[in-house]
């Protein structure tokens, strides 16, 4: 064979493994060594510039595949979008359903609970852990003073910057889901549902669920959704805002237009365009979905679906799903996310997508076929 034709073969041999690389479908595609593997029910979040690496970046720990929990710190840099998984020092471990944000006035991303083993209703940890990023270091925090939240998983997380409290409610405690409120400070845990009737004068709360979803909106907490062993799936909207007196209160709202009830869902808050984002979820038992909803004060009716008002657009959606993981994503005002489950604990993905004003959803790495 000539040279020519040998060369000819090479060259296209390169580009069909290149195009394979970008394929993601379930665990069959190839396998790119930096980047997160296939799974869902990771904990992640943006982080600012400086914290890891110069580039402004998303953080992911932990995840699930096939029922099993995973482990590995991983790192998105949002400007050159490219994954990097640093070693690091101490680790939480396998651990899936875990809930974790980055907490601006510690510096710090905060993990709590999650569990590190298979099977439904496992038993969930309590374990708070911070994770240091210019020292890659992280810590299990065991000296906290009492009260403590029990062991939790699939709970909801969000981060308060004017109280500088990372904020947290209900979850799965292994015998049924969870009713209360904490709030951690960095040095100590607070039941909020403690003083709910002295400073708020009712003890007012969403009812116990696991697998909803909380963010912060710019003024106060938005919880949306989640799952009930009856009726199952809730979509209801609640805000945890102060009251006349300053007070954390909780209180459900009452929007026009209001998704369908889900769970397994994630929201994230875009200051860019200051409302929050909420994608996928699971709306049919575990059939998942890639609808893509905003939530915001300037929005009519409050809630509003991509492509219904201007500035949202949808883009070419992702693949339904549940269990992503989702962060703003800076650089322009994007939204950033990753992976996720078909809903059947087979099917996995380990794509990564952005969501921006002008494009909607645009896939990034390892672009996935619907498994």
């Amino acid at each position: 064979m000539s040279r020519p034709r040998l060369l000819s073969l090479f060259l296209a041999l390169s580009f069909a493994l290149a195009f394979l690389a970008t394929l993601g479908v379930g665990s069959s595609g190839a396998e790119l060594p930096n980047e997160p593997s296939d799974r869902c029910c990771m904990g992640m979040d943006y982080v600012p510039a400086g914290f890891v690496g110069a580039e402004k970046s998303a953080v992911l720990y932990g995840g699930e595949y096939q029922d099993a929990p995973l482990d590995g710190t991983f790192v998105l840099s949002l400007v050159s979008m490219v994954w990097s998984h640093p070693t690091t020092i101490g680790s939480p471990g396998l651990l899936r359903s875990a809930r974790m944000v980055y907490d601006e006035a510690l510096n710090k991303v905060v993990l709590y609970g999650g569990t590190n083993m298979s099977g439904e209703n496992p038993l969930p940890l309590a374990g708070t852990w911070e994770f240091d990023g210019p020292a890659l270091t992280w810590t299990r925090k065991d000296n906290l003073p009492p009260p403590v939240p029990p062991g939790l998983s699939s709970q909801g997380m969000a981060y308060d910057p004017i109280r500088q409290w990372v904020i947290m409610f209900g979850g799965n405690i292994g015998s049924g889901d969870y009713d209360q409120t904490w709030a951690y400070n960095g040095t100590r845990w607070i039941h909020l549902d403690l003083l709910f009737p002295t400073t708020c004068g009712s003890s007012v709360h969403p009812t116990a669920r696991s697998s909803p979803s909380m963010a912060w909106d710019g003024q106060k907490i938005v919880l949306f959704g989640g799952d009930d062993a009856a009726p199952g799936h809730l979509g209801d909207t609640w805000y945890l805002a102060p009251n006349a007196q300053g007070n954390l209160c909780w209180s459900e709202a009452s929007p026009g237009t209001v998704p369908a009830p889900r769970s397994l869902h994630r929201m994230a808050y875009n200051p860019v365009t200051d409302d929050i984002m909420m994608f996928g979820g699971g709306i049919s038992g575990p059939t998942p979905t890639n609808e893509t909803w905003f939530f915001g004060r300037q929005i009519p009716g409050g809630w509003a679906m991509c492509g219904t008002i201007p500035g949202r657009p949808c883009g070419g959606l992702p693949p339904a799903r549940n269990g992503v993981g989702l962060a703003f994503g800076d650089n322009g005002g994007r939204t950033v996310m990753f992976g996720g489950g078909a809903g059947d604990q087979v099917n996995y993905f380990r794509d990564t997508w952005t969501w921006d004003t002008s494009n909607g959803w645009v896939c990034r790495l390892v672009c996935p076929i619907s498994p």
